[in-house]
């Protein structure tokens, strides 16, 4: 009696330590997650303040979410998601919205946009929203149940095979370690979540093949299956991880000479990696053929899946099998069939770099900028390499959570060495250690490869827990081992909490701040623009923000694909003449050049193309030596707390103007943008042109915003000599309405009348949208004064509409 209360009280503890070891790192995650889903609900929750609210994004189906804050990877994959769903184009072969207006063709694989596309089909048919917002919901959630799968399955497979113990240990460090964690972000979409999810079962299953606990040839053809898979996803991602595989084989195999001596262990149970390799090649042409069949098969681009990797594998499989025979110095291991055998597999492993070599392509080994960041989050470091990072910023916090957990390969290699280590176990370290002696030195060079690393780490913690637990001496694993696991897991906690700025919840930091921004000038050109046909040149990131919150199209991304648009925008801004300049942005199309101050990436693009900024577009612009093609827009962007300082330049690509009206224009921007002292310096210009309205207009708005009355009096008085019908016709539109409110302000209600009917006698949506904000405020407080309004009431819809909100609220009130 007392033993079956005793068995049963046992089980009982069992169960409830299966479910702690799953229910407390579940519970972990949703918090995290939950907590940084609220602050991006926090961020983009603030209203716009250049157009008049939040219907405009409604208006216009713009996603709200201010998601990936100065992160490509997250708006381009809703982007494409997007254009997938909405197109019913399930293979995604062409973007109109990169290198325009001709566009790019798109070569990056499908799965990750299949998965984030189902997660808003979903969304979309529990909530009942649009397209856009259910992909905006599928943004926070995507990443994040990516994880609970492969968490709930890889814990699942590790408890069953190794024990709950290791189990636990296994979930604990998942959901910890950094940056890997912070791969499943919500609000950052991307497809590397998925590339670590096939990185990781293309290893897990191997440190068990062989063990006499599971089948070893169908865990092998899983483990190619999940290769295979991962290479469809990322080939830059999966590949090397298959060498440091086929290196972790090869040295397991050295090891393993010694079963003759080992009573326990079965030389037949070694694994047949001819399998491994089979599974994983008939994957990659499977994922290759469902990618590309049947338009595309021709396509020789080998930074995605192609069959030449499948073939590749096939013959590491086969020199891994002839290895073996080698190593275990089998009879039959030089006969001339074997011979023949493996000058076979030779040439097909060779295949791989004798394509790369024939096309001149780097294939997996090719870079992107992504590279260069440690994680997706906006404040990750970026840098050339580790030891860039680390002399640019020193052994910071984040440094020391990624590189310590480094040590968890110490144990492993120890208990490798060690003779006293049961040979099984010795073989299934030997096979997880080679991933990790390739992900480590790609992870020095490219911070990108640090979450890789992270991966190639979690088959040897468990390999680890279990072996120290089963050691005669198992104190180790409890008193030294499980205590330094905790320190440093814990010390990469604190890097997965959300960042707050430091005053307030609700204070936006830099990174989010930017977003808003970015978010706010997509609306405010697509307001402001009126057409669906404006082209940006733009910094990358701004490029693809404006595209993905207002629908511009843009030329200078950084994505693989735009190698063209890239091209372009290099020799735009790079070009030593205005003449030059405006014939390859006519070519084209070019409505708008967008200059954010936070991001000096059009410096670089600058500087590429005649290897200096002197004497440049760009320089020339910055020093306001603008050609008159190019007209500032007074874009309203506002003062906020820790991001004083910071300005967005806009300029407007328009028809050649005359010096008079340019220098009155620019003279006018200066006043609008509080730069008092460059609107002094354009109005001297100004004396050159002592006949023309528009231009001693423009005088007496400087001398008005210098408080100089007396040089305001007198412009007017010279001013209203030349005033008449026939005169403010002349004008172009923004100058009669700039003159009809000066004429209001020196109190000539008379001839500010006349100048005012004319101004609304011939208005319309465009030339509405010429006028800054201040000067189309000023136009409806004057039709106010002289109870008069704008007849058309969409024009007048329109005019409201295009005041920012705070102006607005000033003029209704």
């Amino acid at each position: 009696m007392i033993g079956e209360v005793r068995s049963q009280l046992r089980r009982s503890l069992h169960f409830g330590a299966w479910v702690a070891a799953f229910l407390i790192p579940l519970g972990s995650v949703i918090w995290i997650d939950r907590a940084r889903i609220e602050r991006i609900e926090v961020v983009s929750a603030q209203p716009p303040w250049s157009v008049s609210d939040t219907a405009r994004m409604s208006e216009i189906g713009a996603p709200r979410l201010i998601i990936s804050c100065l992160n490509d990877e997250g708006l381009v994959w809703t982007d494409q998601t997007r254009q997938m769903i909405t197109s019913g184009t399930p293979r995604l072969r062409y973007l109109d919205y990169e290198n325009a207006p001709f566009g790019v063709a798109l070569d990056s694989p499908s799965p990750y946009r299949w998965w984030l596309g189902a997660m808003a089909l979903v969304c979309h048919a529990i909530s009942g929203n649009s397209i856009v917002a259910a992909i905006d919901q599928a943004a926070l959630i995507a990443d994040p149940l990516l994880l609970l799968i492969l968490l709930a399955s890889s814990f699942s497979f590790v408890a069953w095979r190794s024990g709950i113990l290791c189990g636990a240990v296994f979930w604990f460090s998942s959901i910890m370690l950094f940056p890997f964690a912070a791969t499943f972000f919500p609000g950052i979409p991307t497809d590397q979540g998925l590339a670590l999810c096939c990185v990781l079962w293309s290893v897990l299953p191997l440190i068990y093949a062989g063990s006499g606990r599971v089948s070893g040839r169908w865990t092998l053809f899983f483990a190619g299956i999940a290769g295979g898979a991962g290479l469809w996803v990322n080939v830059a991602d999966q590949v090397p991880i298959l060498v440091g595989i086929g290196i972790g084989a090869l040295l397991s195999m050295v090891i393993s000479r010694t079963a003759t001596k080992h009573p326990h262990f079965d030389a037949s149970e070694a694994p047949s990696w001819r399998i491994w390799a089979l599974g994983g090649a008939a994957t990659t042409l499977l994922g290759y053929l469902t990618e590309y069949y049947p338009n595309h098969l021709g396509s020789w681009e080998l930074r995605t899946i192609h069959p030449v990797y499948g073939l590749a594998w096939i013959g590491g499989g086969e020199l891994l099998v002839r290895a073996s025979a080698v190593i275990r110095r089998q009879p039959d291991a030089w006969k001339p069939r074997a011979i023949v055998g493996l000058v076979l597999a030779f040439s097909m492993l060779a295949a791989l770099p004798a394509t790369m070599w024939h096309i001149k392509s780097l294939g997996f080994l090719a870079t992107e900028p992504s590279m260069n960041r440690l994680s997706k989050l906006a404040d990750a470091p970026n840098a050339t390499s580790t030891l860039n990072w680390l002399t640019k910023e020193g052994f910071t916090q984040t440094a020391s959570t990624v590189l310590i957990p480094t040590l968890f390969a110490l144990p492993a290699v120890w208990l490798l060495m060690r003779v006293a280590t049961h040979l099984r176990q010795r073989c299934a370290i030997a096979v997880a250690l080679g991933p990790l002696f390739t992900a480590l030195p790609l992870a020095l060079v490219h911070l990108r490869w640090w979450s890789g690393f992270d991966v190639t780490l979690l088959p040897l913690v468990v390999l680890v827990t279990e072996a120290l637990s089963l050691s005669a001496k198992p104190r180790v694993a409890y008193w030294i081992w499980f205590p330094s696991v905790a320190a440093v897991l814990t010390l990469c906690l604190s890097q997965s909490l959300p960042v707050r700025a430091k005053n307030s919840p609700n204070t936006l930091t830099d990174y989010e701040v930017a977003g808003w921004a970015e978010r706010d000038l997509a609306l405010w050109l697509e307001l402001h623009a009126g057409t669906n046909d404006a082209i940006v040149l733009a910094p990358s990131h701004t490029t693809i923000a404006l595209h993905h919150y207002g629908g511009q199209k843009g030329i200078g991304t950084l994505e693989r694909e735009n190698h063209d648009g890239f091209q372009a925008a290099v020799r735009v801004l790079s070009a030593t003449t205005d003449e030059e300049a405006l014939d390859l942005i006519q070519r084209r199309g070019i409505t708008h050049i967008v200059i954010p101050s936070w991001d000096n990436q059009l410096d670089f693009y600058a500087r590429l193309g005649i290897g200096q900024i002197e004497g440049t577009l760009l320089d020339r612009i910055s020093r306001w030596n603008i050609p008159l093609w190019l007209r500032p827009a007074p874009y309203p962007f506002p003062t906020i707390d820790g991001f004083a300082g910071h300005s967005i330049l806009i300029f407007d690509v328009v028809a050649a103007q005359d010096e008079a009206t340019f220098y009155s224009r620019l003279a006018e921007y200066f006043v609008e943008t509080n730069n008092i002292g460059a609107a002094a310096s354009v109005s001297k210009i100004l004396n050159r042109f002592p006949g023309n309205v528009g231009a001693l207009a423009a005088r007496a708005q400087v001398a008005a915003a210098q408080n100089e009355r007396n040089a305001f009096s007198h412009l007017i008085d010279t001013m209203l000599p030349l005033v008449n019908q026939s005169a403010i016709r002349r004008l172009p539109w923004d100058r009669r309405v700039a003159v009809a409110v000066l004429l209001a302000r020196a109190h000539r209600y008379d001839l500010a009348q006349t100048a005012y009917a004319l101004c609304v006698a011939d208005i319309d949506g465009t030339k509405l949208r010429s006028l800054s904000y201040s000067s189309l405020y000023h136009l409806l407080v004057l039709g106010k004064s002289l109870h008069s309004s704008i007849e058309d009431p969409e024009m007048q819809e329109l005019a409201f509409e295009l005041l920012p909100r705070e102006v607005r609220a000033r003029f209704t009130n």
